[in-house]
């Protein structure tokens, strides 16, 4: 499927981006081949296997191996944390609709003990995911994207990372369209906030509720204050019914200036799929963006009403993609056409546990830890760097809830 849309903002938008990793991402991948430490986001108040906040743990990349996870911070639902570039803090969501929350953390990296510095109210219902916005290299709001206010709320980055709330975007009803899910559709759910770049301030907001991803960039004007503003016209477009939930970007590197985003993948929690939007005609007039792709993260014979996606990632070099099942309770590995950027199915790999909400790749893409929800575990698997494939390596840790992670260098 091919779709004109705005180009002026969308050229803008393109030059201005850059790869997203952060400048502590990329501190934690040149010591990748010492010890790391990690944050690990749980779900709390779930009854007998309850957690009681966020947990810490080191991973010793030449053993593979986690050590004993510890209590770091007493804390409410905190489902999606982030690291701030530069500062040793930590920003989390609190994940509830009433007296919804954003937690500003501060950590040591060598002990992992972690303080409280404040708490800032959401306006909004449980605020599922959050990151920190970049602006000519440097941070300069956090923003969440909450699930059942159809709302995302920027917060503006202050002085050693202090936050103060700014404004909120409010999602209008999806449109009703043939082929929809009159149970998990009938509003729109935003449920991510995708940075793209780290220069202009643009970022991806898929909506679940309405199967668009938008586009977000910040504007000022000149003596102004600045602002968040959706970009119209550049929707990605997913077919009715996919309900999509998270996802990941390639970028073209260029000759002369920053590298462009190239193909974004996006998984959909509602019909078990992958979409692949090709980017290659996004430079030229008439600027469209391409749907290339739509293929399932299923094996065959697997009904797609028993099962939901979570998590997508690409390795660091770009060849392969993850994508977790629950349901099916498993990771699905696809190879990365190197020249069309489309997907062939490499594997599906047991997740080691029941739901696998989230998964994420260490630095260097050599291991995948999996994170179970429902049984409260956390599996390392090997990854081959030639095929893509996945082994588990035996090794995993107990910890209640495991719903998110975040990497830090540890001294």
């Amino acid at each position: 499927m091919s779709r004109p849309i705005a180009s002026s903002c969308f050229i803008t938008l393109i030059a201005l981006c850059i790869a997203t990793f952060w400048a502590g991402f990329a501190v934690a991948e040149e010591k990748a081949d010492k010890s790391l430490r990690y944050f690990i986001g749980t779900y709390t108040g779930q009854g007998e296997n309850d957690s009681k906040g966020i947990y810490t743990t080191v991973f010793d990349h030449e053993a593979g191996t986690f050590s004993p996870p510890e209590l770091a911070l007493e804390c409410e639902q905190p489902s999606w944390i982030a690291t701030h570039p530069t500062l040793p803090l930590l920003y989390a969501v609190s994940e509830k609709d009433r007296n919804a929350g954003l937690y500003v953390i501060s950590y040591d990296a060598e002990s992992g003990k972690m303080v409280l510095v404040e708490r800032k109210d959401v306006p909004g219902k449980a605020p599922c995911h959050l990151a920190v916005l970049m602006l000519h290299d440097k941070p300069f709001a956090v923003a969440t994207a909450n699930y059942n206010s159809a709302n995302v709320t920027e917060f503006e980055m202050q002085e050693e990372g202090r936050l103060k709330y700014a404004r909120d975007h409010k999602f209008s009803a999806p449109s009703l369209r043939p082929g929809r899910n009159s149970q998990r559709q009938k509003e729109s759910h935003p449920h991510g906030v995708f940075p793209i770049g780290k220069t202009g301030g643009h970022f991806y907001v898929p909506d679940l509720g309405g199967d668009f991803v938008y586009t977000f960039h910040y504007y000022k004007e000149r003596g102004g204050n600045g602002s968040l503003l959706r970009t119209r016209g550049m929707e990605l477009d997913l077919p009715p019914g996919t309900g999509p939930r998270h996802l990941a970007v390639s970028f073209l590197p260029q000759r002369d200036g920053p590298p462009v985003v190239h193909r974004v993948y996006v998984n959909g929690e509602l019909n078990s799929t992958v979409n692949v939007f090709d980017l290659t005609n996004a430079y030229t007039e008439p600027v469209e963006i391409d749907l290339v792709q739509t293929i399932s993260t299923l094996p065959e014979g697997f009904d797609p009403k028993n099962n939901s996606t979570a998590e997508i990632a690409l390795s660091p070099n770009g060849k392969f993609l993850y994508i977790s099942n629950r349901g099916h309770d498993s990771i699905a590995a696809f190879a990365v056409g190197e020249k069309d950027g489309k997907l062939t199915l490499v594997e599906h790999v047991p997740s080691g546990g029941k739901t696998p909400r989230f998964f994420m790749l260490d630095p260097t893409g050599q291991f995948l830890f999996s994170c179970n929800q429902s049984s409260g575990n956390i599996v390392v698997m090997k990854i081959d760097q030639e095929t893509g494939k996945l082994t588990p390596t035996g090794s995993e840790i107990k910890v209640p809830q495991p719903v998110c992670m975040a990497a830090v260098p540890k001294p």
